[in-house]
């Protein structure tokens, strides 16, 4: 396994050991929703993290890469902005 490989097993490490000494159910309800938005993220399953219990109805994305800062919003800006870096990303 390269560098890169591993870091993509063991970049949720911070999170599970946060879940591990998070006790009220709010706080570990929005670190599970995170887990899970990362890895359909890593799958490309973006129509599964549009769905309802993914996002709120009026998403507002705000992307920094480069010196540009981006603002995407809506669940058709947010889908469109998945599939133009999904190859050069995910």
């Amino acid at each position: 396994m390269n560098r890169f490989e591993k870091a993509v097993y063991d970049c949720m490490i911070p999170t599970a050991n946060l879940l591990k000494r998070t006790t009220k159910p709010l706080h570990r309800a929005i670190l599970l929703n995170f887990w899970r938005h990362v890895h359909l993220e890593g799958a490309g399953e973006y129509d599964k993290i549009l769905s309802p219990d993914m996002i709120v109805d009026k998403p507002i994305y705000r992307v920094t890469w480069g010196a540009t800062p981006g603002v995407i919003e809506g669940k058709d800006g947010v889908h469109a902005f998945y599939n133009s870096v999904g190859d050069a990303v995910l």
